[in-house]
Formats: C-alpha cells, sequence, structure tokens
C-alpha cells in the first residue's frame, strides 16, 4: 500500500484526481456482476429498528459546519447524521469523513472535534485511522473525499452555512 499523498494546492490536487479518474476510465467499463454473485451467502435483511428521534445538526464551530454540509451534499446524507446514532455503512462512513476533514483541515484537537460532533475523542482517533486505511482501498471513496476537499479549499465555494 502506498502512503496517502500530500498536495500542496488545491490545483495539484483537482489535477490529480482528473488524471487518475482519466486513467480508470480508459480502461474502460466494468461489467456489472450477476444478481445470482450479489445474492451469495446473504441472509434475509432484518426488519429496520424503530426509528430514534432525529438529532438536529450540532451547534459547533462555522468551519466544521461548513465541512459537514459539503461532505453531507457529496454523499447525499443529511447533516444531522453526523450526531446521531445510526451504525449503518452509509452513516458511518460519511461520519468518519467529516472526522477526517476536520482534523485534516482544521487546527483543532481530537478532543475538540470529538466535543463538537458529540463523541468521545477515542471514537475521533478511531474514525481517523480507519478513513485513512480505508482511503488507500476505495479509490471511489477517496475521490468523494477528494471533491468535498477542493471545495471546503476553494474560497468561491458556498453552500448555504452562512446567515
Amino acid at each position: 500500500m502506498t502512503p496517502l499523498r500530500e498536495f500542496t494546492s488545491a490545483d495539484e490536487m483537482r489535477n490529480f484526481y482528473r488524471e487518475l479518474i482519466a486513467r480508470r476510465n480508459a480502461l474502460g467499463p466494468r461489467p456489472p456482476p450477476e444478481p445470482e454473485q450479489l445474492a451469495e451467502g446473504l441472509e434475509p435483511e432484518p426488519p429496520p429498528p424503530p426509528a430514534l428521534p432525529r438529532p438536529s445538526l450540532p451547534s459547533c464551530s462555522n468551519t466544521i459546519r461548513r465541512i459537514i454540509l459539503a461532505a453531507a451534499r457529496e454523499f447525499d446524507a443529511p447533516p444531522e447524521v453526523v450526531c446521531g446514532a445510526g451504525r449503518g455503512r452509509k452513516d458511518v462512513v460519511f461520519r468518519h469523513v467529516v472526522v477526517l476533514l476536520a482534523h485534516d483541515l482544521t487546527s483543532l484537537s481530537i478532543s475538540a472535534i470529538g466535543r463538537a460532533l458529540n463523541r468521545d475523542h477515542t471514537t475521533i482517533l478511531h474514525a481517523i485511522r480507519s478513513m485513512r486505511r480505508r482511503l488507500e482501498e476505495d479509490h471511489v471513496l477517496a475521490l468523494k473525499v477528494a471533491r468535498v476537499r477542493v471545495r471546503l479549499l476553494d474560497p468561491n465555494y458556498h453552500d448555504g452555512s452562512h446567515q
């Protein structure tokens, strides 16, 4: 596995991911898996648990609020999920992305990020470590995170969080 690449500017990051996408597109489309392959070894899905009360968006710094809203837009997730108790894969990935970006793009300590997102500092540390590992293996996820990062570094990007 190669280490995560560090960029010195948003333009450098954009160019890198454009090249990555071009290389992926040059490979051609992958055939979709057969339905039998998808269902192999799966048990029927259990019924969903009863709905929990929907948490509100945390009252935190504008920077973290901006990260939450930008990531919510890219991952098509409600921003409130960040402080929710949901353990679904989509919720956890979204939450971990927000934590990683908050860690990388702000000067906040791990404890401060935890307080802002209503999480323990060890949970924040776990989210950062697991997301870094996952980004090395999941290039589609890495591309989505890079798009959020580029948006956040773009001074002309407005997510509607300004009042």
